[in-house]
This record gives structure tokens, sequence and C-alpha cells, in this order.
């Protein structure tokens, strides 16, 4: 076969075509099984945070400070690896599984970013040897904002199970592109 013939210029045309059609059809798989992960975490993040909420809401106008904040503190540290801060609106924290001692870099940041937050918003941070998914919520009560919830969910087993996705759809796209040739 040579390489001006028409079969050759077929085949490379269709081998090129199926490559890049193949690796189109991957990376989508990669992304969308991305996206419903964090969209899962995200709705657990949303429902823990707006039962925070709601306690503020049905309190006397400001962020209760004693009572509801060991039920949060025993709440959620029952659950591995969540995080749970409460601020007030200037920013100073109220509440936090984090002990007080441990505050860093990475939530001082945090906090003070979140002043500035008037709609739900979530990041990832790297919190000491645990990747979190944040959701940083403001609490607003008669169209003013007395504060912030910050609900952190481990995300360390998503990470590794995309980690492990990209590998094997790597070696799918190679075993297919070598079964092609």
């Amino acid at each position: 076969m040579t390489l001006k013939s028409i079969r050759f210029r077929l085949t490379l045309w269709y081998s090129v075509a199926f490559s890049l059609s193949l690796a189109v059809i991957l990376v989508s798989v990669y992304f969308i099984t991305k996206q419903t992960l964090f969209s899962q975490t995200d709705s657990t993040i949303t429902a823990h945070c707006n039962q925070i909420i709601q306690v503020f809401n049905s309190s006397s106008g400001q962020i209760p400070t004693l009572a509801p904040k060991q039920l949060f503190l025993r709440e959620f540290s029952e659950m591995p690896g969540m995080f749970l801060m409460v601020t007030s609106a200037d920013g100073s924290i109220i509440t936090s599984t984090q002990p007080q001692d441990i505050q860093n870099a990475v939530i001082s940041d945090l906090v003070e970013k979140s002043t500035k937050i008037i709609k739900p918003t979530f990041v990832e941070r790297q919190l000491g040897t645990t990747s979190l998914r944040l959701g940083i919520f403001p609490v607003i009560k008669n169209g003013i904002s007395i504060g912030f919830v910050i609900v952190g969910h481990p995300i360390d087993v998503i990470l590794s199970s995309l980690n492990k996705l990209v590998t094997l759809l790597v070696f799918v796209y190679l075993g297919f592109l070598v079964t092609e040739i």
C-alpha cells in the first residue's frame, strides 16, 4: 500500500477521526463524572447549611452563641472529616469544629473572603492533610447579613476516584488505539 493511495488516505482519516472522537468521549465521561460527584457533595453541604441557617433565622435577629454551638459541634464532630464554622458578619469566628489553637492561614483567608460573599459559594481548600469542598453560605435576616456558615465535606475519596478514573480512561484509550492499528 502506497502513501498516496486512496485506501491509505481513507484509513488515515478514519483513524484520526476515530482517535479524536474517542478522546472527546472519554474526556466527556471524566468531566460528567466529576460534575456529578461534586454536585452530590454540594447538595449534602447545602442541606447541612440550610439546617444551621434555619436555627439562626429562628433566633432573635443575631447569631446565637451558646446553645446551638454545642449542638453543632457535637453533630459535626461525629462525622469524620466534616468541618463547620460559624462567623459573625464582621468575620469573627463564633464556633468551629476546628480547635482555635489550630486555626491556620487557610482558615483566616477563608473567613476574610467570606465577609464579601452575598450568595452561597463553593470552593475547594486543603485543610491540613484533608481536601475539603467548602460551602460558604451567608445568613441573611431582614435583608441584612448577620453572619456566615461554612461547612466542609472531605473530598479525598472523590479525588482518589477521579485519579483512578483517569488511569482507567487512558488505558481504555490506548487499548482502542492499539486494536485500531
